[in-house]
């Protein structure tokens, strides 16, 4: 396999979270003040994923701020039952040329349930309308692996879902991801809050819990974009990932202090590494295996938090 920088510690990151809810739907706070609240708690950019209204606006766009045009699409199930749902997170893509974009405050009704396709032909939709969509909280949605397996044109699986580790404690989609990539499914994944807001003022938070850390060129809309369809980000809910890379038939990682850091790999396995006095690991590095499908990163801090890398594909 070739040399390749995956993440390079001289380049700049980008932090941002791409679920969160307004006013505008169903979340405690008017737009204006989520994106304030973000902006001081240090994120360089920020989705209003609200539900099924399209939130296009940069009137709170600064040099060191932005907003990414998107929404959560969520009336996707039988009409008489709520036990299955799919929701998608649908995010403007500005390097691609359409027929026509979503424009601000765009509604999406139920849409006529016949089955899976009827959100294949959402994700089709989202996609031809200038959007890259995400597959959010198959744990939380209860779905089984195949509905992951049938439906295409996700760029990315949700792996963490920050507001339902809070209500339903089902926040991770890792084995979702690893079960899609061990079929040969090229799909990133995404740390995110899924953020309501309604308890700021106790210690317990919907947000700041899970986040994307993206290296990109500049902190531009495009830019921005560009860079998560290239998996050129990482995903966390604590530790931070320096280094990533390719050298020699080598994986390498570096990261701040953790006491665990495992390469997963399939189908050849990968390693754990920790040091038996628990004294922190920063680095760790794994040779690349005949029979491995793909390898991919966690780093685990001494609470338990978690930085994911994208996955190395072998092909």
């Amino acid at each position: 396999m070739k040399n390749k920088i995956y993440l390079d510690q001289d380049i700049t990151c980008f932090k941002g979270n791409i679920h969160t809810h307004s006013s505008i739907s169903d979340g405690a706070k008017p737009p204006e003040e989520v994106a304030r609240i973000y902006q001081e708690g240090g994120y360089d950019f920020l989705v209003l994923s609200d539900h099924d209204r399209y939130i296009r606006n940069d009137s709170f766009n600064s040099k060191d701020f932005i907003l990414i045009p998107g929404m959560e699409r969520t009336k996707l199930a039988p009409d008489a039952s709520k036990d299955l749902i799919f929701h998608l997170n649908a995010l403007d893509d500005p390097t691609v040329e359409v027929k026509e974009r979503l424009s601000h405050l765009d509604y999406f009704g139920h849409a006529k349930w016949e089955g899976l396709c009827t959100v294949q032909q959402e994700i089709n939709q989202l996609i031809e309308k200038g959007n890259i969509v995400i597959y959010n909280h198959p744990e939380w949605s209860m779905h089984v692996y195949d509905y992951l397996d049938k439906l295409e044109g996700y760029f990315a699986l949700e792996i963490y879902n920050h507001g339902t580790r809070l209500n339903t404690s089902a926040s991770y989609g890792t084995s979702y991801w690893d079960y899609l990539l061990r079929k040969g499914r090229k799909v990133f994944g995404i740390a995110a809050d899924d953020a309501h807001l309604h308890w700021t003022d106790t210690e317990i938070k919907d947000y700041f819990g899970g986040w994307i850390m993206v290296q990109a060129e500049s902190l531009t809309h495009a830019a921005i974009i560009t860079a998560l369809k290239n998996g050129c980000y990482y995903s966390s809910t604590g530790p931070e990932i320096y280094d990533y890379r390719v050298e020699n038939g080598i994986v390498k990682v570096e990261c701040s202090k953790c006491k665990f850091i495992e390469f997963k790999a399939f189908e050849e396995r990968g390693e754990l590494f920790f040091n038996k006095d628990a004294s922190p690991l920063t680095e760790a590095s794994i040779k690349i295996k005949d029979g491995m499908k793909y390898i991919r990163v966690e780093c685990v801090d001494y609470e338990g938090n978690v930085a994911f890398s994208n996955p190395i594909f072998m092909d």
